[in-house]
């Protein structure tokens, strides 16, 4: 049975205190890093040092932070077998923590967090710029990690990471002999275009990707799905044109307001007769597109590859769901597999997508 967030925390928080072999009168770490090392909201941190202070085994000093009172009566042994995962997001955008990375690492994370909860073990959660700074230093008792977003390859250089049994939520990187899982994204560009042109009859689509203003390419899984729908295109005789939507646009009211005017334009001057968009980030453009009154504009069919079925889309808008729990359940466990079998030949897991069409 999964245990409530707070009484997870609770059982963190204890477990950090025996395994880092903290004495009493230590300081623990501050509610911030807390809150960033588990993954959760200050109301939950603060409902379970409420707890630990309650039993005396924390003590609130004000400015001076919060201490240990007394050490928590638990076996060693227990410690040592709780194994500690530690996942770390590379974002796109700087500083993120994984609840505002989007939908997929919050999902990745949950199927994570599902196996660990299922084994009694202690997850840690850290954005991939703190791991950066720190080079990996929260691995000093780390059992093994996991790597999700794009990982840079000048990580797999630090000692602690070379040390620590690891898996690889993305593409397999060219000659690496690491374990990876990922959602055959490939899969869901091809079979998204191929079921839209099939259902509609339609003969040219406008694939939509997405891509930061501080980049200069696009991210390796949206670059999968394009090369899925180039795939299709090749097979058939639909023609499939490509557009970059910059992400940054998609948050502000004006920017947003001058991609729906560039994405009517390109759908009037190309002749679109369907759309496919890359990322659940779209869905605010697409609607809006469907929902504006123009005289001239044309209603077409579309499709959203995304890790979470839309709720209150027009009914022109369909999904091509991508199930990231379940990527994350399965790289917690054959990361397990990894430490419990360090020298087996390192694997390459593939997920399929999932489609409401």
């Amino acid at each position: 049975m999964r245990l409530l967030k707070k009484e997870q925390v609770y059982k963190d928080i204890i477990f950090y205190i025996l395994s880092e072999h903290l004495a009493v009168g230590n300081r623990i770490p501050t509610e911030e890093e807390f809150c960033r090392r588990f993954n959760v909201s200050r109301i939950t941190l603060r409902s379970a040092v409420d707890r630990l202070v309650d039993e005396g085994i924390l003590c609130r000093n004000g400015r001076n932070g919060t201490t240990i009172k007394q050490l928590p009566n638990q076996n060693v042994d227990d410690i040592n077998n709780v194994k500690q995962i530690l996942y770390v997001h590379f974002s796109s955008k700087y500083g993120m923590l994984i609840k505002d990375s989007g939908v997929a690492p919050e999902q990745i994370y949950r199927g994570i967090e599902r196996f660990t909860d299922e084994h009694n073990d202690l997850l840690m959660v850290q954005s991939g710029d703190n791991f950066l700074k720190t080079q990996g230093a929260l691995l000093r008792n780390a059992t093994g990690v996991i790597l999700g977003g794009n990982a840079p390859a000048a990580i797999f250089e630090y000692e602690t990471v070379k040390r620590t049994p690891k898996l690889l939520i993305s593409y397999p990187m060219p000659g690496s002999s690491h374990d990876s899982i990922f959602c055959d994204l490939y899969e869901a560009g091809y079979l998204a275009c191929r079921n839209i042109a099939q259902q509609h009859k339609i003969k040219k689509i406008l694939f939509l990707s997405i891509i930061y203003n501080n980049q200069t390419s696009l991210q390796t899984g949206y670059v999968e799905m394009l090369r899925g729908t180039q795939q299709f295109s090749a097979e058939s005789a639909v023609e499939v044109i490509q557009h970059n939507v910059i992400m940054e646009n998609l948050d502000a009211a004006k920017s947003l307001s001058q991609e729906q005017a560039r994405l009517t334009q390109l759908i009037s001057e190309h002749n679109i007769e369907a759309v496919v968009g890359c990322s659940g980030f779209l869905k605010e453009l697409l609607a809006a597109y469907i929902d504006k009154k123009t005289p001239d504009k044309k209603l077409l069919p579309i499709t959203i590859i995304t890790p979470e079925l839309q709720k209150k889309l027009p009914r022109e808008i369909t999904t091509f769901k991508l199930d990231f729990q379940k990527v994350g359940y399965l790289a917690t466990k054959q990361l397990y597999n990894r430490i419990g079998h360090p020298n087996d030949q390192s694997l390459r897991i593939s997920v399929p997508v999932e489609s409401n069409l």
